[in-house]
């Protein structure tokens, strides 16, 4: 394999030749070098998905209404509050009956809130989904117990991340303080078995209504055919704030392509690509599948798969005298776009 040049880029803080030492710099300033691969970006630019391909992808996701009528569409077709765009619902009816329950909550916006956003654009990547499977097959330890997924949903723990390390290690050094506002990336933190009867009604009821379309449809997680019994993989998201993702808001279940079981059972080996440390081979199991998840996130440094974030203020509870919100439909993140349709 021909080796790989890569470029050193000196931090704003180092001059332009890169050889200011410590004792150069200016106190409680610390000079960093930060090494770059242009090919290796480029790479990993090429295996996302385009801005259409993942918009398709995040419109089809199918959540819930937030209200008592169990009702699940396309996140297309969902609406949200129009006060905290947090709580969504299937109609204005729905949002009229739930009011008085949600204005209880109606406002947040927590950190909790974002790193789920973040959590539910991801399943729009088809890159990060294959690597879900595969962790499913791990975690339920499939190859063993092919079995294990029909009564076993998977919980995974979010949490941020500065979305510029070195920056943050940068501030850190020179004032000794964190930036409260800087923007975050989406973490997995950890992965672990929860019996899907013990996990949130939602993610229940995802795992059901796809095991049902696969009896009807006899298809798999890629379009290709399936038989009745083939493994059913259930995911739900949560963080440290709420363990229970707002009651398994972002839920997701698969019917497991028998080439991911096939594809783990062969022994693989992955591809470690570095910046620094050039290309290694590595056995694939979790540790190498969960780096591969943080490397697609902190590889897109454009944000072009919008997995990064700012904090928000939350906002304050609504008034006694506040008027009841409507309901609109979810903002274009595409575009940055907050303007929206409301529906009376």
């Amino acid at each position: 394999m021909a080796a790989v040049e890569h470029e050193i880029v000196p931090a704003e803080d180092i001059t332009r030749t890169g050889r200011e030492t410590a004792a150069d710099a200016p106190p409680r300033r610390i000079p960093f070098i930060q090494v770059t691969n242009p090919e290796l970006q480029e790479h990993e630019s090429r295996m996302l998905p385009s801005r259409a391909e993942r918009k398709e992808n995040l419109n089809n996701l199918e959540v819930s209404c937030d209200a008592q009528c169990g009702k699940t569409l396309p996140r297309s077709e969902i609406k949200v509050c129009s006060r905290c765009r947090q709580a969504r619902y299937c109609s204005p009816a729905c949002q009229r009956a739930h009011w008085r329950a949600h204005r209880i909550e109606c406002g947040e916006g927590t950190m909790s809130d974002l790193l789920l956003k973040l959590a539910e654009r991801a399943l729009a990547v088809p890159k990060i989904v294959e690597h879900f499977w595969m962790i499913a097959i791990v975690t339920l330890d499939m190859l063993v117990h092919p079995g294990a997924a029909a009564d076993t949903a998977i919980r995974v723990q979010c949490r941020k991340e500065p979305a510029d390390f070195m920056g943050y290690l940068r501030k850190m050094m020179d004032t000794g303080e964190h930036d409260a506002n800087a923007q975050v990336c989406l973490k997995y933190a950890e992965f672990s078995r929860v019996p899907l009867a013990e996990a949130p009604a939602r993610t229940q009821k995802a795992a059901a209504m796809v095991r049902e379309r696969l009896r009807k449809e006899r298809r798999d997680a890629d379009g290709n055919p399936a038989l009745p019994d083939d493994p059913v993989v259930t995911y739900y998201f949560a963080t440290e704030e709420d363990p229970t993702g707002k009651d398994g808001l972002v839920s997701a279940a698969w019917v497991l392509p028998l080439w991911t079981l096939a594809y783990m059972a062969s022994n693989p080996k992955s591809i470690l690509r570095s910046a620094m440390f050039g290309d290694r081979e590595v056995p694939v199991n979790m540790i190498s599948l969960t780096d591969a998840l943080d490397s697609i996130i902190r590889n897109d440094k454009r944000n072009k798969l919008r997995l990064r974030g700012y904090p928000t203020k939350e906002r304050p509870k609504p008034a006694e005298n506040e008027p009841q919100p409507l309901v609109i439909r979810i903002p274009d993140e595409e575009s940055g776009n907050d303007d929206c349709t409301h529906d009376h």
